[in-house]
């Protein structure tokens, strides 16, 4: 679980603490002058005391790496971001991460392989019911779903919003429609949901702030629509049948969830306050499992919902801490994006706003955050904009 992007974000946190306190560019006041960091410390401490009722300590250990790794990207990009240009790179760095994310993905489904084979990568795909699905780097096909989501609508505002060179746009477009593929090649039901959800809430966002005239709205909403209709036509050429055996007949996948859950309840239930330790799920569930199916035994992996898996592990208030802090970057994000009189930060707010929801709502079927260190990465970055933007006026 330690990765050599550890070793850099480590190093990054040193130069940027040693930046902080030279030059003075980061003020403490400042940085923690927001309620936000009440629920998102109450969350750390009920992830903290989770150790109470931990079977593994060193699964807890990893755990807390994890949340350790979430704010240290925080402070990272808090520090680095002084003007909306920071922002802006830092998008893009994202974006193209998630470019590279998509080629893979396109070209693990041609080929049916892997294509990277490499220490410290995990390049993989699953099989159900003769459906391949590519994964990239990311390990399971719905991390890249998720992943997708939380960009894409930052994507739309580099294509529809900022002023730039056509040629630019056009770029940008073409990207985005690679990735929209790649989304479809993956089956995720709930990734492509989301698009639908995030596409049809972006459109809106541009007729609401008045981004762009009511009268050339349709070419961004005919441009984004005719791009998802052609990607799944060209997917169900490739393989329509396996596509219907997906969505009807999954192996289980769906009709799982249900039994999952009651397990989870029955785990919050008996262990209310501390959970059973973070990352320890999978070592305790078959004791809790009662339903018919014995489903802890049959599919012995942690429960597909965030917020009954947090629960489980960290107990219901570290949960309710955590929803409450996703919300507050959800007002956070609202209240930005209504504040900010540059049309494209007010969209790049907006879109934050969808990327997180899309997240959470990908999260009641699946694990959400905690499925790839990517989604906290992401997640962090957020939260560090929101921060920097609405704290410190410098920027604003």
């Amino acid at each position: 679980q330690l990765y050599l992007s550890d070793i850099f974000l480590g190093i990054l946190f040193f130069i940027s603490l040693n930046q902080a306190f030279q030059q003075r560019n980061l003020s403490r006041k400042k940085f923690f002058a927001n309620f936000i960091w009440i629920p998102f410390f109450l969350w750390v401490l009920m992830c903290f005391f989770s150790f109470v009722n931990a079977v593994d300590y060193s699964r807890y250990f990893i755990g807390m790496l994890r949340m350790m790794r979430f704010f240290i990207t925080i402070f990272c990009v808090y520090s680095f971001t002084r003007t909306r240009k920071e922002i802006v790179f830092v998008l893009k760095v994202l974006l193209w991460t998630l470019f590279f994310q998509a080629l893979l993905i396109i070209m693990q489904f041609v080929t049916k392989t892997p294509i990277i084979q490499a220490p410290g990568l995990e390049a993989s795909f699953d099989i159900v019911n003769g459906v391949f699905r590519p994964a990239g780097t990311m390990v399971h096909s719905s991390n890249f779903a998720k992943f997708s989501c939380m960009l894409l609508p930052c994507m739309m505002c580099f294509c529809f919003v900022r002023r730039s060179l056509l040629w630019t746009r056009v770029a940008w477009f073409v990207m985005g429609s690679i990735i929209v593929f790649a989304l479809c090649l993956t089956l995720s039901r709930a990734g492509l949901v989301s698009l639908l959800i995030s596409m049809i809430l972006f459109y809106f966002a541009l007729i609401k702030f008045r981004i762009v005239p009511i009268n050339k709205t349709f070419l961004p909403i005919i441009m984004i629509t005719s791009t998802v209709i052609l990607a799944g036509g060209l997917l169900w050429n490739i393989s329509g049948s396996q596509i219907v055996n997906r969505f009807i007949d999954d192996a289980g996948s769906l009709s799982a969830r249900k039994p999952m859950w009651e397990v989870a309840v029955n785990i919050s239930k008996a262990n209310p306050w501390f959970g059973v330790g973070l990352l320890n799920y999978t070592l305790v569930h078959q004791e809790y499992d009662d339903t018919f199916e014995r489903i802890s035994s049959h599919d012995p992996v942690s429960v597909h919902n965030l917020f009954l898996l947090y629960s489980a592990e960290i107990g219901i208030v570290g949960t309710l801490a955590f929803c409450i802090f996703i919300l507050a970057l959800f007002k956070k994000s609202l209240f930005l994006a209504g504040r900010t009189k540059d049309p494209f930060l007010k969209m790049i707010w907006f879109s934050v706003f969808l990327g997180l929801l899309m997240l959470m709502l990908q999260s009641i079927t699946g694990k959400g955050a905690v499925d790839h260190l990517i989604h906290f990465s992401v997640m962090a970055c957020f939260f560090a904009f929101i921060l920097k933007f609405d704290v410190d006026e410098q920027v604003r």
